[in-house]
């Protein structure tokens, strides 16, 4: 499956970090970055990347954390 334009930016945001990630993390990247994204569509493209199997959900200490499952160099995560 491919990703489209805004699963790219959410993936190469995930891709880059150290760490896995939360939503609010994801979404103060975003800003720093210029793109003003809302909570809701943040979800829903990661909501998206779940099903298409690009990422893993899971909680830790309250927190849903989201980390990579597939690598960038892998022909799927092609845009």
């Amino acid at each position: 499956m491919r990703l489209t334009a805004c699963e790219r930016i959410i993936m190469d945001i995930i891709w880059a970090a150290d760490h896995d990630l939360t939503i609010r993390e994801i979404i103060e990247i975003l800003s720093a970055g210029g793109r003003c994204w809302s909570k809701k569509a943040v979800a829903s493209f990661l909501r998206r990347l779940r099903t298409k199997e690009f990422v893993f959900r899971y909680r830790k200490g309250g927190a849903t954390l989201y980390r990579p499952l597939k690598s960038k160099d892998s022909p799927t995560g092609e845009s």
